[in-house]
């Protein structure tokens, strides 16, 4: 079971990474958005089993040095859409007369 979410959490699907680089910032977006977040914890986590169990802490696997970089890039790319994201709706802002729906 233990082996099970490590394996889950280490693997980054197609649909994850289409998801953060093509779909636009939505609510879908933040679901992206999250489960980027539980994989990058979980491979920086030092201590996510029980200790009774002999299974090495994410961050000392070779497959998380390995998924490091790719989940650093994907984070980069979301970082960037959600900035461009905010600095279109605040520059919508600062039109006079703006109606604005979020």
């Amino acid at each position: 079971d233990e082996l099970k979410k490590l394996l889950q959490n280490m693997v980054v699907s197609d649909a994850l990474i289409v998801g953060i680089c093509q779909e636009k910032v939505s609510e879908r977006y933040l679901e992206y958005l999250r489960q980027l977040d539980e994989k990058i914890k979980f491979t920086r986590d030092q201590n996510p089993f029980n200790e009774s169990l002999n299974i090495p802490p994410p961050c000392e696997t070779a497959a998380a040095q390995d998924i490091e970089p790719q989940l650093e890039r994907l984070r980069l790319k979301a970082v960037a859409k959600v900035r461009a994201f905010l600095l279109e709706q605040f520059s919508t802002l600062r039109k006079p007369k703006t109606n604005l729906n979020m």
